[in-house]
């Protein structure tokens, strides 16, 4: 009888301490699955909040193409008698006066603008006159282009043609410089 006791106390503490393990678990189970929730909702957060980030410098970047496409397009619309005088007497004085005064010249991501005869350089606005710029997937003023220097740097070029001529006018675009004004206002300095 004794022993039967025994292994009825023995058993009881047996169940007891089994319960008591059980317990613990599930309650380390409940903090894991709270912790892991909590987590997920974070990451998900962050996923949102990059996203964001990602939709707004899209916009700015649409924005700012846009904007350079129409102040384009208005400066080869306008009534240009540089661009008459350039065909017929070869003066490029004057048309590379009246490519620099075009106002996309102003924000820091234009570095020139070209005068094209197909995806012939003819003219740019370059300080040191260099115009050693080649379109290698050719010339579209549908889109954007790919415009290359002769160091191999590329450039997006923003294409318009003259209404009265064969003649194109080309902004070009420094892409690090675009980027960073365009993303400048959701992203830090050293990003």
């Amino acid at each position: 009888m004794k022993i039967l006791t025994v292994f009825k106390k023995w058993g009881t503490v047996v169940a007891a301490i089994t319960a008591a393990l059980l317990t613990v678990l599930l309650g380390i189970i409940l903090i894991v699955q709270v912790f892991s929730r909590s987590n997920e909702e974070l990451i998900s957060e962050h996923n949102q909040h990059q996203m964001d980030i990602a939709w707004s410098t899209d916009r700015n970047l649409a924005t700012l193409l846009q904007q350079t496409e129409d102040a384009l397009n208005y400066a080869v619309t306008v009534s240009v008698p540089q661009e008459d005088e350039f065909l017929s007497a070869g003066d490029s004085e004057q048309m590379l006066e009246y490519l620099r005064s075009i106002p996309l010249t102003k924000p820091d991501y234009i570095s020139m603008i070209l005068l094209l005869r197909g995806d012939v350089v003819l003219l740019c606005t370059a300080d040191d006159g260099d115009c050693c710029y080649t379109f290698p997937y050719g010339v579209n003023p549908e889109a954007p282009c790919i415009c290359a220097d002769e160091t191999g740097k590329n450039y997006l070029a923003i294409i318009a043609s003259s209404v009265r001529s064969e003649l194109s006018y080309a902004a070009l675009i420094d892409l690090q410089e675009f980027y960073r004004q365009a993303a400048g206002n959701e992203l830090t300095k050293d990003y």
